[in-house]
């Protein structure tokens, strides 16, 4: 009796009340999984939500192990997926993981229907990553039906394009996995590669060069998160400054004074949008220099929670602390934009670069909850056995 391969693993991320109002999940599933069995001859395993691929309440701690087992993130994009924070969460923790291994083909984004928010000139993180890795636009396909042979060519097309990414990663993993071995038995063994050796990791960041870049990158995150208070609360001024209207104002009065406050929250929007922008951007720079720390302990053998490298991860992690009050304060004035974004399209206009600001600074939170799995490689004192 045959052996059927290994199934491919897919997760797939996407609005839940997207597909509530278009029902395109089960129909994209469906036609996914045929062709990618007829084509690789593997099964394709479909996850549609994180306790279903066994993620669980710390989906974050088993997400990098996902991404090391070659497992591929699907994100069916709409514009209601930029504005679902646990949407953007799925896409941006993966991605981190995967870029740091240095998997993104991995992600393969797709895009469901046609959007000015993304494109080349998008503002948006997500919407840049997509761009970046060439999303597939399915629209036309779907809007055809799913009996045509538009939609039978695209999914073909996408099936294609998985196998391909998935024998990629799984080929950069496995060579990884190997160097990796190779390093960490040769520095735990104390020996150095013969003078004719090839040295796969010459170039490899070592831990100074992480250390180095983890200070720098904290920095940038400190100046950007000090220059956030002094924003906010220019944002919240500018009504006060700029005066309430008149009693029953005629429209050139509303005209006037919508014009001012549109004008006096435009820089406090842009200085918002430019700090959560260098706080995210710095976030992501921090994630990978201490994921690079966290292998340099594994490969030298370094894993007791009491050594020194475990006790500056700690350090840094929990110099953090609860952010959740930053949450907080982020949700409260996205709330307090509401009403002058609704009140005139000047009004919104000016408001928009605040609002992206917004979403990074949240998108920058919910990567700092990601750090604290990367101590969960240390085993407790008590566990080591002594050789």
């Amino acid at each position: 009796m045959p052996i059927d391969p290994t199934p491919i693993q897919l997760f797939l991320s996407y609005a839940r009340s997207d597909d509530e109002e278009f029902g395109f999940v089960d129909p994209f599933v469906s036609k996914l999984k045929a062709l990618v069995k007829a084509k690789s001859g593997r099964a394709l395993d479909v996850f549609v939500d994180r306790d279903a691929i066994g993620w669980g309440e710390n989906w974050r701690d088993r997400l990098e192990e996902s991404v090391q087992g070659a497992t591929v993130f699907v994100p069916l994009l709409t514009a209601t997926y930029l504005e679902r924070p646990a949407c953007r969460e799925e896409f941006l923790t993966f991605h981190t993981k995967a870029q740091v291994l240095g998997v993104t083909e991995l992600l393969l984004p797709v895009l469901v229907f046609q959007s000015p928010l993304f494109g080349p000139d998008s503002t948006d993180d997500v919407a840049a990553i997509a761009e970046e890795r060439q999303y597939e636009c399915i629209e036309d396909a779907l809007l055809d039906g799913y009996d045509s042979s538009t939609w039978l060519t695209q999914m073909s097309k996408l099936a294609e394009k998985l196998i391909e990414a998935l024998l990629r990663a799984e080929t950069a993993l496995g060579e990884a996995s190997e160097n990796d071995a190779s390093l960490t038995s040769r520095r735990r063994a104390g020996s150095e590669a013969s003078p004719n050796a090839d040295d796969d990791d010459d170039d490899r960041a070592g831990l100074a060069e992480h250390m180095i870049e983890m200070q720098r990158a904290i920095d940038e995150m400190g100046d950007a998160a000090n220059h956030l208070n002094p924003t906010i609360t220019a944002l919240g001024s500018v009504p006060g400054e700029v005066g309430d209207l008149p009693d029953d104002p005629s429209p050139k009065q509303l005209q006037t004074w919508t014009t001012r406050l549109a004008l006096a929250f435009k820089q406090p929007a842009l200085d918002l949008e430019r700090d959560g922008k260098r706080m995210f951007a710095a976030a992501k720079r921090l994630d990978e220099a201490l994921s690079g720390i966290k292998q340099v302990s594994i490969e030298i053998g370094e894993t007791n929670e009491d050594g020194p490298l475990a006790e500056g991860l700690r350090t840094v992690i929990s110099g953090f602390g609860d952010l959740s009050s930053v949450e907080q304060s982020m949700e409260g004035l996205l709330t307090a934009m509401k009403p002058a974004e609704t009140f005139s399209v000047p009004l919104r206009k000016s408001l928009r670069p605040a609002r992206r600001g917004v979403t990074s600074v949240r998108d920058t939170i919910q990567l700092v909850a990601t750090w604290r799995s990367l101590l969960d490689h240390l085993e407790e004192p008590s566990s080591r056995v002594d050789s």
